[in-house]
């Protein structure tokens, strides 16, 4: 199990480094906003989704445990 988050992590930073290059090298259209700006808020999405799920789940048991 232990191998599992290394893997996990190594396809995401792969396929972050692809994706990444491929926007800067050939953009599809011009941009609006900074790729600061954009990348960060699209990291923090990354970041807050499993933080997200967690409390989600903690939560969940209570409420499935209340009587209609």
């Amino acid at each position: 199990m232990e191998s599992e988050m290394f893997i996990r992590v190594g396809a995401f930073a792969g396929i972050f480094a692809i994706l990444a290059s491929a926007e800067v090298f050939a953009p599809r259209r011009r941009l609006l906003t900074s790729k600061k700006r954009r990348w960060f808020a699209n990291l923090a999405i990354v970041a807050l989704n499993p933080l997200s799920l967690a409390l989600g789940c903690r939560r969940q048991p209570f409420l499935s445990s209340k009587s209609p």
